[in-house]
């Protein structure tokens, strides 16, 4: 008489082989879906720039909130701060911010998660710097990470070769994206 069917050797066999396959998968998965979200931020970050830009040729200074811009995305704004795609978007002046910012050195950052950016970690961003005295030059746009290995992969992934420590002391390194 044949019997029919699989041993219960051969069904561990194969859902351990699946279970293999998932574990190798899975944070390859993740890294490119936070890669794609990333891009996205990085895109309307530069359309940001562009437009604070022009915002500052026009009238001689940075925009102080989302709607003199004459870009708009996201929801939930408030005046310097506005939700979209996964991402808090912030604009401001970051003199003051530290020991090591002078005036004159503007912001516009893509903070993972929801806003506000206050009160929160901060996993990835962007800044463009108007000036920097930590060797970014104008223009510059660097990707930073909270010491977190996959923002890490993300970074290097969209570009990132100059790896640096932010001289305030925040944690993580940073990437610069554009050079």
């Amino acid at each position: 008489m044949k019997k029919h069917g699989f041993t219960l050797i051969e069904l561990l066999v194969v859902v351990l082989i699946i279970g293999i396959l998932a574990a190798i998968a899975l944070p390859m998965y993740q890294t490119a879906v936070e890669k794609s979200r990333t891009a996205e931020a990085f895109i309307n970050l530069k359309a940001l720039g562009t437009a604070a830009q022009a915002y500052y040729m026009e009238s001689g200074a940075w925009p102080t909130t989302f709607d003199e811009l004459s870009v708009s995305f996201g929801k939930n704004c408030t005046s310097s701060e506005c939700a979209g795609s996964g991402f808090c978007f912030s604009l401001g002046n970051m003199a003051g911010v530290g020991a090591a910012t002078p005036a004159g050195v503007y912001q516009l950052s893509a903070y993972r998660g929801p806003c506000p950016i206050v009160g929160r970690p901060i996993a990835i961003g962007f800044m463009l710097a108007d000036y920097a005295p930590w060797g970014m030059q104008k223009g510059d746009i660097q990707c930073f990470t909270r010491n977190t290995a996959l923002y890490e992969k993300v970074c290097r992934s969209l570009g990132g070769k100059t790896q640096f420590q932010h001289p305030n002391g925040v944690s993580g390194p940073y990437y610069l994206l554009n050079r």
